[in-house]
């Protein structure tokens, strides 16, 4: 998986939105994340299983992953991933 676009906004305290389209073999999907504390607390996603009761989705985890990476690296002063606006 690839993510290709991510956005984000911080909206409260401990409080954040992540948005992206995360490119899994020949489809994209949109995928949106509501953070609280640094925990998904809410996401959806247009693939099959986005919107499951079952747990987060493969691309909801893949762009978690990619957030953390870019919050670390953004704190660190040093950056190897690419932020891309929607």
């Amino acid at each position: 998986m690839k993510i290709v676009k991510m956005d984000t906004n911080s909206f409260w305290k401990g409080e954040a939105g992540v948005v992206g389209l995360v490119e899994d073999q020949a489809h994209t999907f949109k995928t949106k994340l509501y953070l609280k504390n640094g925990q998904v607390k809410d996401y959806s996603c247009t693939c099959e299983k986005g919107n499951s009761y079952r747990g987060i989705c493969a691309h909801g985890e893949a762009l978690f992953a990619y957030y953390k990476e870019y919050q670390a690296e953004s704190s660190s002063g040093i950056s190897s991933v690419k932020r891309i606006n929607l």
